[in-house]
């Protein structure tokens, strides 16, 4: 420090003041920590102490926790408070709305022809299945559930030929290429099958008046029914396009049968090869040849129409599916031969609703997605062909009629001729479907001419197709079938020996119609029957259980 004209002037000399600092730096930061301490003893001798305890906490708590779940609101709160109300339930429903697009659409158009196009797109005909056929049986189906009986069903199946090369090579006619990347194959999205009990001499007409067989009907029975082998090469089946996915509406899949028994060429068509060489050629019969069947003979083909709206159409809006699949994805059996493709596919429909002893006749009508649906203008001939989502085939051909099968039959047995005192008796064999398992039912009963054959079976016979014969009670026995006369029974001379003539009889069935029984025709089924039917009494005997054959006449 210096004075200097009275003032006084400081100077620092800085190697001084570092060499101050190396030398004392440990006392400097001694004293620099010496009074951080006192700083945090003085604060924490002032600083204010929390007066509450635990205690306290937990009683706040409490009492905010009860106040919470005892305090109601009303409207006056609510306005007082004007607090906003939202009804979330409602929002969450809004939420879960789908997005309506046209709010969203361009103003622009971004795929602008460039060119305009020299050919518009035209509206396609929709051609209708070809030669539709029906056929008709009894059958016993295996359960999908093993520990289930089998199913005893009548049913008529039809079959026709789709024209799915012909209805493509129509859509490239109609459609001309433009911008049809895609939309060639045919989508068939809906199946409308009719049906008309034929009474009497069937009328010739173009359309028949008949029920629809809804798919409902169909897969309540596949539903407990075992999926059996398709006889016919994949390559011929396509399908609807389902939610579920549940069953092919086109093409029914084949329910197994219970045994050896398997489906022959009347579940598929003409046009289709032969069945695969696993199937055996015994559909529409039972294992008894005796079994009655009438097969249809295919209709000739009629001409392609134009597609007409229909305002009788059959299809219902629940009927228009999105999409459907152009190809069955199903997997080819290694048995399958290797075959063209000859542009058709099958259509097989299944009718479980079907009753013995009735006729039938079918018809049938497809409906395919509209190609043209949705297509800009611009590119069609006319606007209003983009606006029908669908199309309808105009209806098939009608098949011939198709006989159920009653279910009964009666075979001639023994006679007993008449005498002055007594009428002629014949023996005959009650045969009919039982639903009991899926069998059929038999009872040996006398008649008499005039007598109708419909009886109740005190005990009666049960021939299941998946076992040995057993008895059963309560059998129902109904034929609607009359003995109108009977002959034979008479002792004759045979090459020096007494034989006795085989019966004859005269009958007259549900349907009006005079039916000649011959012991003899008959007597192979009827021995069939009846040896099996001993065989099991006699088992029954050995074990202590009796067996009886007694009938009560209705």
């Amino acid at each position: 420090m210096k004075l200097k004209g009275g003032k006084v002037k400081l100077s620092l000399d800085l190697t001084k003041l570092s060499e101050f600092f190396v030398q004392h730096v440990e006392k400097v930061v001694l004293a620099i920590l010496g009074l951080v301490f006192v700083w945090f003893t003085y604060s924490a001798v002032k600083t204010e102490r929390y007066q509450r305890v635990p205690q306290d906490l937990k009683t706040a708590t409490e009492s905010a926790q009860q106040r919470y779940t005892t305090s109601t609101w009303d409207e006056e709160d609510i306005e007082r408070e004007q607090i906003a109300v939202a009804d979330y339930a409602n929002k969450a429903k809004q939420a879960a709305n789908a997005i309506d697009a046209e709010n969203y659409r361009p103003r622009q158009n971004w795929t602008a022809l460039l060119f305009p196009h020299e050919q518009k797109r035209r509206a396609p005909a929709y051609l209708p299945v070809e030669e539709l056929r029906a056929v008709g049986g009894f059958g016993a189906f295996r359960a999908k559930n093993r520990a289930d009986p089998p199913i005893g069903r009548p049913w008529a199946v039809v079959t026709g030929a789709i024209p799915f090369g012909n209805q493509r090579a129509e859509f490239v006619r109609a459609l001309g290429g433009v911008d049809a990347t895609g939309e060639l194959d045919p989508k068939y999205v809906a199946v409308a099958l009719l049906r008309e009990e034929v009474i009497g001499e069937a009328t010739q007409v173009e359309k028949i008046n008949g029920i629809r067989i809804l798919a409902k009907d169909v897969d309540d029975v596949m539903k407990q029914c075992t999926v059996g082998e398709e006889i016919l090469n994949p390559m011929f089946i396509i399908a609807l396009d389902s939610k579920d996915n549940a069953m092919n509406e086109l093409c029914n899949a084949l329910p197994a049968f219970v045994g050896n028994r398997k489906w022959d060429s009347s579940v598929g068509h003409p046009k289709f090869p032969m069945p695969l060489p696993s199937a055996t050629n015994d559909s529409s019969q039972s294992e008894d040849p005796k079994q009655p069947v009438e097969p249809t003979e295919p209709v000739a083909e009629q001409p392609k129409e134009a597609p007409t709206s229909d305002p009788n159409s059959p299809f219902g809006e629940e009927d228009v599916k999105p999409e459907a699949k152009p190809e069955a994805a199903a997997k080819e059996d290694a048995a399958a031969t290797v075959v063209a493709d000859n542009g058709y596919r099958l259509f097989r429909f299944f009718d479980f609703t079907v009753q013995p002893g009735k006729r039938y006749r079918y018809q049938v009508i497809l409906r395919l997605i509209n190609p043209n649906h949705g297509v800009d203008a611009k590119l069609l001939e006319d606007p209003a062909l983009a606006l029908k989502p669908h199309g309808d085939t105009p209806y098939s051909n009608i098949t011939d009629f198709v006989s159920i099968p009653r279910g009964t039959e009666l075979l001639a047995g023994p006679a007993k001729p008449g005498r002055s005192t007594t009428e002629a008796v014949a023996k005959v064999l009650l045969r009919q479907w039982s639903n009991k398992g899926g069998g059929e039912a038999t009872q040996e009963v006398e008649l008499l001419k005039g007598q109708v054959a419909n009886f109740v079976a005190l005990a009666a016979m049960l021939h299941k197709s998946d076992g040995k014969p057993e008895e059963t009670t309560g059998e129902d026995f109904t034929t609607d079938t009359m003995l109108v006369d009977v002959s034979g029974g008479e002792r004759i001379s045979v090459l020096g020996k007494q034989e006795t003539r085989p019966s004859e009889v005269l009958l007259l069935d549900p349907d009006g119609r005079l039916v000649v029984r011959s012991e003899m025709e008959d007597l192979p089924t009827y021995r069939s029957f009846m040896l099996s039917e001993e065989e099991t009494i006699e088992s029954d005997a050995l074990g202590g259980k009796k067996s009886g054959t007694e009938s009560n006449k209705r």
